[in-house]
């Protein structure tokens, strides 16, 4: 009897394993399938003088980046990240719980927070990316170099990575 019960979890443990490991698989493919198509496409933007749109594209690599950072971050724990993992796979909005037992959405910011390990450039160009996704001053890059706009202090910290 207690053979069949160990027998019957040890099932359902390996089952959870396996799916687990199917998920993480998707969700890498997911990042490769994205970040593949964002490097064909970027050249393409580039020789079209399409710089916006293509610091967009820029943006979504540091969201792929800062999603495996979070997901790989020591003060995530490995439940968080398979949880993480299987939302993304079935088309979810991040969620986790907070310290009052609350489910709350994980925003980009949270993410940006835990990856800070890549040396602090990751906030500067999220920003920069910014201002190119919305629309602002930058837009009119064309006449007037957005690069000029960047505070000396975020220049020094994206070069001394």
């Amino acid at each position: 009897m207690a053979k069949s019960h160990l027998n019957s979890a040890l099932s359902a443990q390996l089952g959870v394993k396996e799916k687990m490991s199917q998920h993480l698989n998707i969700f890498l493919s997911q990042a490769k399938q994205r970040s593949n198509e964002n490097e064909k496409s970027f050249k393409l933007l580039v020789d079209n003088e399409c710089y916006g749109v293509a610091i967009g594209l820029l943006r979504q690599e540091l969201d792929t980046l800062i999603r495996l950072c979070y997901l790989w971050s020591p003060e995530t724990t490995n439940d968080v990240a398979n949880s993480l993992i299987e939302k993304s796979v079935n088309g979810e909005q991040w969620r986790v719980v907070n310290h009052n037992g609350k489910s709350v959405k994980v925003f980009e910011r949270d993410m940006l927070d835990l990856s800070s390990s890549l040396g602090g450039w990751e906030n500067v160009i999220y920003s920069f990316g910014c201002k190119l996704i919305h629309l602002t001053d930058y837009h009119l890059y064309k006449t007037e170099d957005p690069f000029t706009k960047i505070e000396e202090i975020d220049k020094k910290e994206i070069s001394n990575t």
